[in-house]
């Protein structure tokens, strides 16, 4: 299994976004503080750090993802993703769940998000997929990699 990534982290001003960046080749920064959005909560808010990463990686990419930098404490569900490509077989809509944790460090305030879709790389996998309903997903989601 592959999975595509959009993963987001902010943060305020004070704090380094180092322990929350991932490690692989395969991701790529497509935001930067410039994008930071939260300005309008207040002072201590005004000049947070942003970043924004896309990334298509391997199942254990994904597995040290999600155990070594966003660590996700919400799994929900989304409406899913459009045009997923496999095998030159084109999907049209995909699975895809919102990946969310909140870490408090001291009293800084650290937001991640990740929106999350499986991409399969056999027919095992595909089948796997395409047999279950978006909650048997959720559920294998969270046995196997959470």
């Amino acid at each position: 299994m592959k999975w595509s990534v959009i993963y987001s982290i902010d943060t305020l001003a004070g704090n380094s976004l180092d322990g929350f960046v991932p490690t692989s080749e395969h991701w790529e920064k497509t935001e930067g503080d410039a994008c930071y959005e939260f300005d309008y909560l207040g002072d201590e808010y005004v000049g947070g750090k942003h970043a924004k990463y896309v990334g298509y990686i391997t199942d254990k990419e994904f597995k040290h993802f999600l155990h070594d930098v966003l660590v996700p404490c919400y799994v929900e569900n989304t409406m899913g993703m459009l045009g997923g490509m496999v095998e030159d077989e084109i999907l049209g809509l995909m699975p895809a769940w919102s990946l969310s944790a909140v870490n408090y460090y001291a009293t800084d305030p650290f937001y991640q998000n990740a929106y999350v879709c499986p991409f399969p790389e056999n027919d095992k996998e595909h089948n796997l997929l395409t047999n279950m309903n978006d909650k048997d997903i959720r559920a294998w989601i969270e046995e196997n990699y959470l």
